[in-house]
């Protein structure tokens, strides 16, 4: 692997003498809430208060910020104007489009950091996401006051005779700052360069998509492990309308799974999620039917069981139900971005995700709280089956985090596409980006 680019970005904290800086070697992909994350760790801060990035173009006005801490501690009506959030917007692009930030934590004290990149550099492959490589001048202790509370502090600390110094030396043990020998010149790098090493690194890259025609054989492989084992005459459910054991153990075995027990098959479809999946999604597809305790194919599985590609084509067409309620169709338009993207999202992360879009939608519950992730989850639950059921993600760890495979990726871009209106001209060029 060759180097990776790291931007050199200055943080001078306004208005206090001698001058307060940092000099960072940071990963462009970085998300303003990651450089909110990097600040606290540079100045010693530990983000007991809320903080707010702004452009300091002249005349350009935006904001980024946590919206949700925000509003938690604010309220709706806040003469906030529009905030962004933070999460969506990278350090490389924003600083690119905007020249600058001002970065503004505790509204209180209401310290101002200006921030800009003075350079880049390549770093070897691998490489800390975030690093110190500069700093001048002591950080101020939280709640101390402001710039005035300050500078008021450091020369109380300055005179050993002072009257207020052993007062001082008191709140700074109490508000969690104990003061030795203080020098009002000295960085702890190595400290700020252990608490750097927690960012999280920016994604390399997520799954790449498969060939249409791989992601349809694959498609058409993983239905065939139920409709196969359908026969012509029905295949007898249990009485609670599984499948029934042998089917079960050799679905299984085709899927490679294992009981806990090891040496043995399962044999119950209550234990795996995937092979209930595979018969509820099949049915969600209208590929099976349910008559009388047994399970048929239908006439559409039997037409396009031996044209993969029109197979394909079916799923993605019958993947959102247009028969269902609209937060459902917006919920699993939410989940196919997501399986799209490629990325590994541990499932609640993802359910939250859909939450926040279908609140950003408008939606919320019936006494008018948001909704949480149970909801997000609840509402995209007849696409994560579907998705689940064609081999689309694969499922491990707990919590359990999704995988979108490369059939899945490609499966979830079309099922986007067919359900999004064509886009006029011009869109693409008016759309505001995160960069290369």
């Amino acid at each position: 692997m060759g180097p990776e680019r790291r931007l050199l970005i200055r943080a001078t904290l306004e208005e206090i003498k001698p001058p307060t800086w940092r000099v960072f070697r940071l990963h462009p992909d970085l998300s303003l809430g990651q450089l909110h994350q990097v600040l606290q760790a540079a100045f010693g801060w530990t983000n007991r208060h809320l903080h707010i990035f702004e452009a300091t173009a002249e005349g350009d006005g935006r904001r980024w910020a946590n919206g949700v801490e925000l509003v938690a501690e604010i309220g709706e009506g806040a003469p906030l104007g529009e905030v962004e959030d933070e999460e969506w917007h990278t350090v490389g692009a924003t600083l690119t489009d905007q020249g600058g930030l001002v970065y503004t934590y505790d509204f209180g004290d209401h310290w101002r950091i200006r921030l800009e990149q003075v350079g880049a550099v390549d770093a070897p492959a691998g490489s800390p996401p975030a690093e110190l490589v500069a700093a001048s001048g002591h950080a101020p202790f939280e709640d101390v006051g402001g710039v005035s509370g300050w500078d008021r502090f450091r020369a109380v600390l300055a005179d050993r005779d002072h009257e207020d110094r052993q007062a001082v030396l008191m709140w700074a043990a109490t508000a969690g700052e104990p003061i030795r020998a203080f020098d009002p010149d000295f960085v702890d790098a190595e400290a700020v360069n252990m608490g750097l090493a927690l960012i999280e690194a920016p994604r390399a890259g997520g799954v790449a998509p498969a060939s249409e025609d791989a992601a349809a054989a694959a498609v058409a492989s993983r239905l065939r492990l139920l409709l196969d084992r359908v026969p012509d005459g029905g295949l007898a459910l249990t009485a609670t309308g599984r499948l029934p054991p042998q089917v079960v153990a050799q679905i299984a075995e085709a899927l490679g799974q294992r009981a806990l027990n090891p040496g043995l098959r399962p044999r119950l479809e209550q234990t795996s999620p995937r092979i209930t999946a595979l018969r509820v999604g099949a049915r969600r597809l209208g590929l099976v039917r349910v008559t009388h305790g047994k399970l048929y194919r239908t006439q559409t599985a039997d037409r396009l069981l031996s044209d993969p590609a029109k197979l394909f084509d079916h799923c993605v067409r019958r993947a959102i139900s247009r028969r269902s309620l609209w937060p459902s169709q917006a919920a699993g338009l939410l989940a196919a971005c997501a399986v799209g993207a490629g990325w590994a999202l541990p499932q609640r992360e993802l359910s939250a995700q859909i939450a926040a879009g279908l609140d950003e939608l408008g939606w919320q519950r019936a006494n008018g709280d948001p909704l949480n992730w149970e909801d997000g989850m609840g509402q995209a639950d007849d696409l994560i089956t579907v998705f689940l059921a064609l081999g689309a993600w694969v499922s491990s760890g707990y919590p359990p985090v999704l995988t979108p495979t490369p059939a899945g990726v490609t499966l979830a871009r079309r099922i986007v596409r067919a359900n999004l209106p064509e886009p006029e001209p011009g869109w693409l060029g008016q759309s505001r980006t995160h960069g290369d």
